[in-house]
Protein backbone atom coordinates (compact mmCIF):
# COMPACT_ATOMS: atom_id res chain seq x y z
CA UNK A 1 0.00 0.00 0.00
CA UNK A 2 1.79 3.44 -0.65
CA UNK A 3 2.13 5.38 1.93
CA UNK A 4 0.30 8.95 2.37
CA UNK A 5 3.21 11.80 2.65
CA UNK A 6 0.90 14.17 3.83
CA UNK A 7 -1.48 14.73 6.48
CA UNK A 8 -4.06 17.53 7.81
CA UNK A 9 -3.38 20.10 9.29
CA UNK A 10 -4.78 21.33 12.82
CA UNK A 11 -4.06 25.19 13.19
CA UNK A 12 -6.98 26.37 12.20
CA UNK A 13 -9.28 23.93 14.40
CA UNK A 14 -6.68 24.12 17.21
CA UNK A 15 -7.69 27.86 16.90
CA UNK A 16 -10.94 27.66 17.13
CA UNK A 17 -11.49 24.49 19.90
CA UNK A 18 -8.94 27.50 22.30
CA UNK A 19 -11.69 30.39 21.45
CA UNK A 20 -14.94 28.97 21.84
CA UNK A 21 -13.69 27.62 25.32
CA UNK A 22 -12.68 23.56 25.07
CA UNK A 23 -11.19 22.39 28.50
CA UNK A 24 -7.26 22.72 28.81
CA UNK A 25 -6.82 19.18 29.20
CA UNK A 26 -9.01 18.25 26.13
CA UNK A 27 -7.39 21.23 24.10
CA UNK A 28 -3.96 19.44 24.70
CA UNK A 29 -4.81 16.00 24.64
CA UNK A 30 -6.17 16.36 20.97
CA UNK A 31 -4.04 19.46 19.72
CA UNK A 32 -0.77 19.52 21.55
CA UNK A 33 1.16 17.00 19.34
CA UNK A 34 0.36 18.63 16.55
CA UNK A 35 -0.02 22.59 17.06
CA UNK A 36 1.87 22.86 20.71
CA UNK A 37 3.61 25.87 19.18
CA UNK A 38 0.23 27.75 18.40
CA UNK A 39 -1.54 26.03 21.40
CA UNK A 40 1.13 28.10 23.47
CA UNK A 41 1.03 31.46 21.49
CA UNK A 42 -2.50 31.09 22.03
CA UNK A 43 -2.41 30.61 25.97
CA UNK A 44 -0.44 34.04 25.87
CA UNK A 45 -2.61 35.93 23.38
CA UNK A 46 -4.82 38.48 25.63
CA UNK A 47 -7.24 38.94 22.61
CA UNK A 48 -7.80 34.89 22.07
CA UNK A 49 -8.33 34.74 25.65
CA UNK A 50 -11.10 37.35 26.29
CA UNK A 51 -13.12 35.54 23.36
CA UNK A 52 -12.43 32.01 25.42
CA UNK A 53 -13.78 33.03 28.52
CA UNK A 54 -16.58 34.97 27.16
CA UNK A 55 -17.53 31.80 25.37
CA UNK A 56 -17.06 29.95 28.58
CA UNK A 57 -19.45 31.65 30.18
CA UNK A 58 -22.13 31.95 27.54
CA UNK A 59 -22.25 28.30 27.60
CA UNK A 60 -22.18 27.47 31.13
CA UNK A 61 -25.00 29.44 31.48
CA UNK A 62 -26.92 28.50 28.35
CA UNK A 63 -26.06 25.10 30.51
CA UNK A 64 -27.66 26.62 33.70
CA UNK A 65 -30.00 29.29 32.70
CA UNK A 66 -32.67 28.37 34.88
CA UNK A 67 -30.71 27.26 37.61
CA UNK A 68 -28.43 29.83 38.11
CA UNK A 69 -32.03 32.61 37.68
CA UNK A 70 -33.48 30.90 40.45
CA UNK A 71 -30.37 30.89 42.60
CA UNK A 72 -30.09 34.97 41.63
CA UNK A 73 -34.01 35.49 41.99
CA UNK A 74 -34.07 33.26 45.10
CA UNK A 75 -30.97 33.15 47.04
CA UNK A 76 -29.68 36.43 45.69
CA UNK A 77 -26.26 34.51 44.27
CA UNK A 78 -24.36 36.16 41.49
CA UNK A 79 -22.12 34.60 39.04
CA UNK A 80 -18.67 34.57 41.50
CA UNK A 81 -20.94 32.60 44.00
CA UNK A 82 -22.25 30.08 41.69
CA UNK A 83 -20.15 27.19 41.76
CA UNK A 84 -20.39 25.93 37.93
CA UNK A 85 -19.04 29.69 36.69
CA UNK A 86 -15.29 30.08 36.78
CA UNK A 87 -14.36 32.79 39.23
CA UNK A 88 -10.71 32.64 37.80
CA UNK A 89 -12.00 33.76 34.26
CA UNK A 90 -14.15 36.35 35.37
CA UNK A 91 -11.54 38.00 37.76
CA UNK A 92 -9.29 38.20 34.44
CA UNK A 93 -12.04 39.32 32.48
CA UNK A 94 -12.70 42.30 34.84
CA UNK A 95 -8.49 42.73 35.90
CA UNK A 96 -8.54 44.02 31.79
CA UNK A 97 -11.70 46.19 31.62
CA UNK A 98 -14.21 43.84 30.69
CA UNK A 99 -16.96 44.51 33.36
CA UNK A 100 -18.91 41.32 33.83
CA UNK A 101 -20.46 41.21 37.48
CA UNK A 102 -23.44 43.65 38.24
CA UNK A 103 -26.17 43.89 40.83
CA UNK A 104 -29.53 42.84 40.76
CA UNK A 105 -29.12 40.98 37.73
CA UNK A 106 -30.85 37.42 36.52
CA UNK A 107 -30.01 35.16 33.61
CA UNK A 108 -31.48 36.84 30.93
CA UNK A 109 -29.40 39.88 31.23
CA UNK A 110 -26.45 38.25 31.40
CA UNK A 111 -26.72 36.23 28.47
CA UNK A 112 -27.52 39.53 26.45
CA UNK A 113 -24.27 40.86 28.11
CA UNK A 114 -22.09 38.09 27.11
CA UNK A 115 -23.19 38.48 23.88
CA UNK A 116 -22.45 42.03 23.82
CA UNK A 117 -18.96 41.66 24.46
CA UNK A 118 -18.58 38.73 22.06
CA UNK A 119 -19.86 41.05 19.57
CA UNK A 120 -17.16 43.77 20.62
CA UNK A 121 -14.37 41.83 21.33
CA UNK A 122 -14.64 39.27 18.01
CA UNK A 123 -12.94 41.36 15.77
CA UNK A 124 -9.64 41.50 17.45
CA UNK A 125 -9.08 37.37 16.81
CA UNK A 126 -8.81 37.83 12.76
CA UNK A 127 -5.55 38.33 12.81
CA UNK A 128 -5.03 34.58 14.44
CA UNK A 129 -6.50 33.39 10.97
CA UNK A 130 -4.76 33.34 7.55
CA UNK A 131 -6.36 35.91 4.83
CA UNK A 132 -7.16 32.84 2.31
CA UNK A 133 -9.77 31.76 5.08
CA UNK A 134 -13.11 33.54 4.58
CA UNK A 135 -13.14 35.58 8.49
CA UNK A 136 -16.81 36.12 8.14
CA UNK A 137 -17.40 32.50 7.97
CA UNK A 138 -15.64 32.48 11.55
CA UNK A 139 -16.95 35.57 12.56
CA UNK A 140 -20.74 33.98 12.51
CA UNK A 141 -19.45 31.08 14.74
CA UNK A 142 -19.58 33.45 17.90
CA UNK A 143 -21.98 35.88 16.97
CA UNK A 144 -25.76 35.47 17.52
CA UNK A 145 -27.63 37.22 14.61
CA UNK A 146 -30.40 39.76 16.67
CA UNK A 147 -29.50 38.95 19.73
CA UNK A 148 -30.76 41.70 21.28
CA UNK A 149 -34.33 40.18 20.41
CA UNK A 150 -35.20 38.10 23.32
CA UNK A 151 -36.84 35.79 20.80
CA UNK A 152 -33.68 34.68 18.89
CA UNK A 153 -32.12 34.02 22.04
CA UNK A 154 -34.87 31.59 23.29
CA UNK A 155 -34.73 29.80 19.49
CA UNK A 156 -30.37 29.20 20.21
CA UNK A 157 -31.11 28.12 23.80
CA UNK A 158 -33.67 25.89 22.44
CA UNK A 159 -31.29 24.61 19.70
CA UNK A 160 -28.38 24.07 21.54
CA UNK A 161 -29.76 22.02 24.76
CA UNK A 162 -31.79 20.01 21.83
CA UNK A 163 -28.93 19.10 19.96
CA UNK A 164 -25.95 19.52 22.30
CA UNK A 165 -24.21 16.79 21.03
CA UNK A 166 -23.78 17.97 17.46
CA UNK A 167 -21.70 20.97 18.85
CA UNK A 168 -17.78 20.67 19.22
CA UNK A 169 -17.16 19.23 21.94
CA UNK A 170 -20.48 20.46 23.37
CA UNK A 171 -19.64 24.09 23.12
CA UNK A 172 -21.97 26.62 22.01
CA UNK A 173 -21.46 28.87 18.63
CA UNK A 174 -24.28 29.96 16.56
CA UNK A 175 -25.28 27.21 13.70
CA UNK A 176 -27.48 24.95 12.24
CA UNK A 177 -26.01 21.38 13.95
CA UNK A 178 -26.54 18.28 12.52
CA UNK A 179 -24.35 15.05 12.55
CA UNK A 180 -21.05 15.92 10.85
CA UNK A 181 -18.96 14.11 13.13
CA UNK A 182 -16.54 15.84 14.43
CA UNK A 183 -16.38 19.29 12.90
CA UNK A 184 -12.38 20.15 14.79
CA UNK A 185 -11.09 17.07 13.57
CA UNK A 186 -8.97 18.46 10.66
CA UNK A 187 -8.90 21.94 8.79
CA UNK A 188 -9.71 20.54 5.87
CA UNK A 189 -13.16 18.88 7.43
CA UNK A 190 -14.00 22.27 9.42
CA UNK A 191 -13.42 24.33 6.07
CA UNK A 192 -15.32 22.13 3.76
CA UNK A 193 -18.12 22.21 7.05
CA UNK A 194 -18.40 26.16 7.24
CA UNK A 195 -18.06 26.79 3.57
CA UNK A 196 -20.96 24.42 3.34
CA UNK A 197 -23.07 26.42 5.81
CA UNK A 198 -22.91 29.28 2.91
CA UNK A 199 -23.29 27.28 -0.03
CA UNK A 200 -19.64 28.03 -0.62
CA UNK A 201 -16.58 25.21 -1.25
CA UNK A 202 -13.01 25.18 -0.73
CA UNK A 203 -10.92 23.74 -3.03
CA UNK A 204 -7.21 24.78 -2.34
CA UNK A 205 -6.15 21.38 -1.05
CA UNK A 206 -2.36 23.12 -0.28
CA UNK A 207 -3.41 25.52 2.38
CA UNK A 208 -4.64 22.70 4.98
CA UNK A 209 -2.01 19.78 3.98
CA UNK A 210 1.42 19.00 5.63
CA UNK A 211 4.00 16.53 5.29
CA UNK A 212 4.24 13.73 7.69
CA UNK A 213 6.31 13.34 10.64
CA UNK A 214 8.63 10.76 8.34
CA UNK A 215 8.57 12.41 5.51
CA UNK A 216 9.55 15.45 6.84
CA UNK A 217 12.57 13.84 8.90
CA UNK A 218 13.57 11.81 5.62
CA UNK A 219 13.55 15.47 3.79
CA UNK A 220 15.78 16.72 6.75
CA UNK A 221 18.08 13.53 6.62
CA UNK A 222 19.07 14.28 2.61
CA UNK A 223 19.49 17.85 3.37
CA UNK A 224 21.45 17.52 6.41
CA UNK A 225 23.86 15.53 3.85
CA UNK A 226 24.12 18.20 1.37
CA UNK A 227 25.95 21.36 0.81
CA UNK A 228 23.23 22.57 -1.60
CA UNK A 229 20.41 20.67 -3.39
CA UNK A 230 18.35 21.33 -6.59
CA UNK A 231 14.79 19.77 -6.92
CA UNK A 232 13.28 18.78 -10.47
CA UNK A 233 9.94 17.63 -10.44
CA UNK A 234 8.35 15.56 -12.57
CA UNK A 235 5.36 17.54 -13.48
CA UNK A 236 3.09 14.90 -15.31
CA UNK A 237 3.12 12.41 -12.56
CA UNK A 238 3.40 14.27 -9.52
CA UNK A 239 0.98 16.07 -6.93
CA UNK A 240 1.88 19.24 -6.83
CA UNK A 241 -0.27 20.48 -3.73
CA UNK A 242 1.23 17.66 -1.97
CA UNK A 243 4.79 18.64 -2.75
CA UNK A 244 3.70 22.02 -1.70
CA UNK A 245 2.48 20.87 1.61
CA UNK A 246 5.67 18.77 2.30
CA UNK A 247 8.01 21.66 2.12
CA UNK A 248 6.36 24.63 3.43
CA UNK A 249 6.76 24.14 6.95
CA UNK A 250 9.92 22.68 7.03
CA UNK A 251 12.90 23.78 8.79
CA UNK A 252 13.94 26.95 7.79
CA UNK A 253 17.59 26.30 8.15
CA UNK A 254 17.54 23.12 5.89
CA UNK A 255 14.91 24.86 3.44
CA UNK A 256 17.96 27.38 2.78
CA UNK A 257 20.10 24.59 1.27
CA UNK A 258 17.44 24.21 -1.56
CA UNK A 259 19.15 26.38 -4.41
CA UNK A 260 16.32 25.95 -7.10
CA UNK A 261 13.18 23.88 -8.11
CA UNK A 262 13.17 22.51 -11.93
CA UNK A 263 9.88 21.68 -12.91
CA UNK A 264 9.55 19.48 -16.36
CA UNK A 265 7.08 17.89 -18.12
CA UNK A 266 8.19 15.08 -20.31
CA UNK A 267 6.03 15.15 -23.61
CA UNK A 268 6.61 12.00 -25.68
CA UNK A 269 5.17 11.87 -29.11
CA UNK A 270 4.57 8.30 -30.89
CA UNK A 271 4.77 8.96 -34.98
CA UNK A 272 2.96 6.49 -37.33
CA UNK A 273 3.76 6.36 -40.76
CA UNK A 274 4.93 4.24 -43.45
CA UNK A 275 8.41 3.14 -43.92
Amino acid sequence: MKQNTTVDTKDLVTTIAYLIGVRKNVLEQCFMESSQDLLQSLYASQSATIIRYLCKLRTTLFCTFKKTDDEMRYNLKNLTSLEWYDHKNIAALESWGIPIIKANYRSEKYMLDLNDLINKYIDAVAVLFPDWCEWTYIRELFVVPHYHNPIALKREFEKYMANKNFYPFQQYIYWTPYDCGSMLLSDRKFLQIIYGLHHDTFDDPSKYKDANAETKNSIYDFLRCSMRTVIAVDCENSDVYKLYATLKNLNQDELSKIEKFIYMTIIIQLWAGGG
